[in-house]
């Protein structure tokens, strides 16, 4: 009997901890739900999202010849990543658009997570939507649009484009609400794949910084440095150092030690081993939550646009009161209690893998 050949489009070469990791969830458990099942992630990367960071700044300035130097080498960091997983990406060539377009011999092509359907963000590519696949499964998994709507201009032809999908789910209410208004029909919630594999599967594959001194993680997707009191505040009433993660080429602080953009392994351990987390990042919060970490989130006065996301999550996991504003006194805040969100976590994977089976076809 020939394996089933499951195929997931989605940005898994993103220089994005939170995006790789997406990837490697949703692919590693397709995997995992039977043994007649041949899944990887397709070789695509034809987005604006990549030409921008590879493109050699020009004319040439110092600051951006400096940040493009900085994330062409992160880029082959987070490749590196992928090497280790032999069989999840595929072709070992990427593929562009006309490839794309023709590619062929898959019983059913999985769509998500992360933004893929935000075409402000991928400059109105629609090959996300899988206008040119016929004969196909398509399905949906926690796609998002990160923005409250569709763009106006965009909602006629991706109308058409979701009618052809066989099974729909979206990672936040806002997309829901979105594809009903337009196609009348609401897609499922699922749970953002990250959060598909528990702690212990995540330690498996975790690179532990290994610091003598105990310290506070500030892991930040955008210039917020309005969370740096806060996580200051925290350090010195507890006794502890302050360790900045991002993917700048500046300090917010010059008494911080600053890691600059981990890959994926490295990145999990830092946030595993420190004893505070500040953050303006979803994935930020959802690795912490996995990983049963205290933390503190800000909304980043530059994301505040796709915040619903962060607000989903809290809310659904009970840890709304994480989301600190300007007169937040987080020194009174009480201890969290993971043991809820615990067993929430492990209903909604349930969920998820019965979602899976469903769309694929998948006996149990």
């Amino acid at each position: 009997m020939a394996k089933k050949r499951i195929g997931i489009l989605t940005f898994w070469y993103a220089v994005n901890p939170g995006s790789a990791l997406l990837a490697y969830g949703l692919w590693k458990t397709i995997s995992s739900l039977s043994a007649d099942i041949e899944c990887h992630i397709i070789n695509y990367q034809e987005t604006n999202y990549r030409s921008s960071f590879l493109k050699f700044p020009c004319p040439p300035k110092i600051k951006q010849t400096i940040a493009w130097f900085f994330f062409v080498y992160w880029y082959h960091r987070f490749q590196r990543f992928w090497k280790g997983m032999k069989s999840a990406v595929k072709p070992d060539r990427r593929m562009d658009e006309k490839k794309l377009k023709g590619i062929g011999g898959y019983d059913c092509i999985v769509v998500g997570s992360d933004q893929v359907w935000n075409t402000d963000l991928t400059n109105k590519n629609y090959n996300f939507f899988l206008p040119f696949i016929t004969g196909v499964k398509k399905v949906s998994y926690a796609a998002s649009i990160g923005l409250q709507d569709f763009p106006e201009n965009d909602k006629k032809a991706i109308s058409g484009f979701l009618r052809d999908f066989s099974c729909l789910s979206v990672r936040e209410p806002a997309a829901q609400d979105a594809i009903e208004k337009l196609i009348g029909v609401r897609p499922q919630l699922m749970m953002d794949p990250s959060l598909l594999l528990n702690k212990d599967q995540y330690e498996a594959i975790t690179d532990h910084p290994g610091y003598k001194k105990k310290y506070i993680l500030i892991y930040l997707r955008h210039k917020n440095s309005r969370i740096t009191p806060w996580a200051e505040k925290m350090a010195k009433e507890k006794g502890l150092r302050i360790i900045e993660c991002h993917a700048g080429i500046s300090k917010i602080s010059r008494n911080h030690l600053i890691v600059r953009q981990p890959d994926p392994k490295r990145w999990i351990g830092l946030i595993s081993d420190a004893e505070y987390v500040f953050t303006d990042s979803f994935h930020g919060c959802a690795f912490c939550i996995n990983l049963n970490k205290p933390f503190f989130v800000m909304i980043s006065s530059g994301n505040a646009e796709m915040s619903s996301r962060i607000y989903h999550i809290l809310d659904r996991y009970g840890m709304k009161d994480r989301l600190i504003t300007e007169d937040t006194d987080i020194m009174s805040l009480p201890e969290l209690d993971f043991e809820e969100s615990n067993k929430l976590l492990d209903q909604d994977r349930e969920c998820a893998t019965d979602y899976l089976k469903s769309a694929l076809g998948i006996n149990a």
